[in-house]
């Protein structure tokens, strides 16, 4: 683990996943490899996905995105609305669109004229995009340490923003840790970018 936040540290991005039986100890080596970056001034955002998530679209990718924007649970519409908008230019990234997409991902509907413009997969595809975008963003002034456990449980939206985040942190000072039982496997998931501990 500590070789693969060296690299993704200086901008190669990693991947590390963590295989084992439950119990096995893959929480504990997570929380001490946590712990030994106290103070290094590393952004770190965890989720878990859970057994009943299975049927729930995106939840760990929305949980990892409303930790990263400081969203409690009862935060009105529009403050999440200008929560967002904020983060979002704070990161560099123009343009009307991203807060709209990222706020309405979020649960603040985007206005139904901004819809109509756009067919579905043109909508997933544009939030998937400035998804990666805020978070590979985030990496530039600190690296980001993104934290996914029992993968095994992972709805199949959010296995496939991982992949597409994936696919774009080379270059990048972000470092995915995934956790998850024996038998998860996935074709993103492969040398040199990615390993299985």
């Amino acid at each position: 683990l500590t070789a693969a936040y060296h690299r993704a540290a200086a901008g190669q991005g990693a991947i590390v996943l963590l295989e084992g039986e439950p119990g096995v100890g893959k929480s504990r080596l997570l929380y001490e490899f946590l712990r030994q970056l106290d103070g290094t001034g590393a952004l770190e955002l965890e989720t878990t996905c859970v057994s009943y998530g299975l049927a729930m679209a995106y939840r760990p990718i929305m949980e990892l995105l409303r930790r990263y924007l400081s969203l409690s649970e009862g935060i009105t519409v529009e403050e999440l609305r200008h929560r967002v908008a904020d983060q979002v230019h704070l990161l560099g990234i123009d343009g009307e669109e991203p807060p709209v997409l990222v706020a309405h991902f979020l649960g603040a509907s985007a206005p139904p004229e901004f819809l109509a413009r756009l067919s579905g997969p043109q909508l997933k595809k544009r939030t998937s995009d400035v998804l990666r975008d805020m978070l590979v963003h985030a990496s530039k002034s600190a690296p980001l340490i993104l934290v996914v456990e029992n993968m095994h449980w992972i709805d199949s939206a959010s296995e496939e923003f991982l992949a597409h985040l994936a696919a774009g942190l080379p270059g990048h000072r972000v470092l995915l840790v995934l956790t998850t039982r024996p038998g998860y496997a996935a074709p993103w998931l492969a040398p040199p970018l990615a390993e299985t501990v």
